[in-house]
């Protein structure tokens, strides 16, 4: 029967390939580093890889580490969401969010909802960046929250869109 890693193994890969340090990831999750060390080894044997090689600067992850994490990335998001019942005050949420768009939908889409954000969530920015390179890897690495974007043919697995007019 085939194993598969548990939530607190996933986002110690997480937190491994943030961190590049497993006592560091192991502090962040409130593991001990011999219990990390033991889920790092249960992660090898599943993925069959060694995940992360030591470094002089830290773990360094193997490209099926990289693979490996993006797809964590979302399962994680994908799991939280479903046993989360927390209600979000916007009134006290304190984040920049990283929005991709092309160069006229700052000045074409926002100025009219714009004063409705902030008045609901003042500690809320904005970062409008161009769409350069593949936006949905963007997504997924975080590197973007989302994206407008006037024309998407097709959507990767696990993608949604809106559709205004």
């Amino acid at each position: 029967m085939k194993e598969y890693p548990s939530f607190v193994e996933l986002r110690l890969l997480q937190e491994l390939f943030k961190e590049s340090n497993l006592t560091a990831a192991a502090a962040k999750l409130s593991l001990t580093t011999p219990t990390a060390s033991h889920y790092l080894t249960h992660l090898r044997n599943i993925f069959d890889d060694r995940l992360f090689i030591k470094a002089k600067n830290g773990l360094v992850p193997t490209s099926r580490a990289e693979e490996v994490v993006e797809k964590v990335n979302a399962a994680v998001f994908a799991l939280e969401a479903l046993i989360s019942q927390e209600t979000v005050c916007l009134s006290k949420v304190s984040r920049t969010i990283r929005i991709g768009c092309v160069d006229n939908a700052p000045y074409s889409i926002f100025p009219g909802i714009l004063h409705f954000i902030l008045a609901r969530a003042p500690g809320i920015q904005l970062k409008f960046e161009e769409l350069k390179g593949n936006k949905f890897e963007k997504v997924q690495r975080s590197e973007l929250d989302f994206f407008i974007s006037p024309i998407v043919k097709s959507l990767p697995p696990g993608f949604k869109s809106l559709k205004f007019t």
